[in-house]
């Protein structure tokens, strides 16, 4: 069991993937898009996304806990581009629910998304906290690992906490203007990232 956690880690270290492991606790981040259908590779670690996801997969077979620094908005504003980190971990399939937020295969893609509705087959609808309109759907076969905590620039978020339950459900419910809500954080990020500059400039 030691050769072979030290073999894994050894070839993990040696093709750029990085991990968690449970063992030692040390933690590194690897780069991961929330939608990859935008990329064929991380811009990290320059590798396609099926050998990507094979050794995440593998590793949260393992029984390890992978940090994922996200790249993309489709989960805008829950998880913001290039900034928070998100840590995976095994889940069991029977236990997700509604606002859990998932790592999963998707035509041939691998997407961040949260949980919607699982309905009476077990069968997943899932979108994206950016996305006004469409959904994916998943069985528990495609489902990798599932989100624990969000780590952000001054705090870290625990996924089981009563707090971000209510925050997720919230967000769900708000689906019907949720095109708003972005346009209006969008617009006001926009105002405040103008005004930062024109103060530097003047300085």
């Amino acid at each position: 069991m030691g050769n072979q956690q030290i073999n894994q880690s050894s070839c993990c270290r040696k093709q750029g993937i990085n991990y968690i492991d449970n063992s030692t606790q040390r933690k590194h981040v690897i780069l991961l898009r929330p939608n990859y259908k935008s990329i064929e590779m991380t811009p990290v670690l320059k590798k396609p996304n099926e050998i990507l996801l094979e050794q995440v997969n593998e590793l949260i077979l393992a029984g390890h806990h992978v940090h994922l620094r996200v790249k993309g908005i489709s989960m805008t504003p829950t998880l913001l581009n290039a900034r928070d980190i998100v840590e995976l971990a095994p889940c069991k399939k029977n236990r997700l629910k509604r606002r859990d937020i998932v790592l999963f295969r998707y035509n041939d893609r691998i997407l961040l998304h949260r949980i919607v509705r699982k309905n009476k087959k077990g069968h997943y609808k899932i979108s994206g906290d950016g996305n006004c309109s469409g959904y994916e759907y998943a069985t528990p076969k495609d489902i990798i690992a599932q989100v624990v905590k969000i780590k952000k620039e001054n705090k870290n978020i625990d996924c089981n906490h009563l707090l971000w339950h209510i925050y997720s459900e919230i967000w769900l419910l708000l689906r019907p203007v949720r095109r708003y809500l972005l346009y209006a954080g969008r617009s006001f990020y926009k105002h405040l990232n103008h005004k930062r500059y024109e103060n530097k400039e003047r300085i």
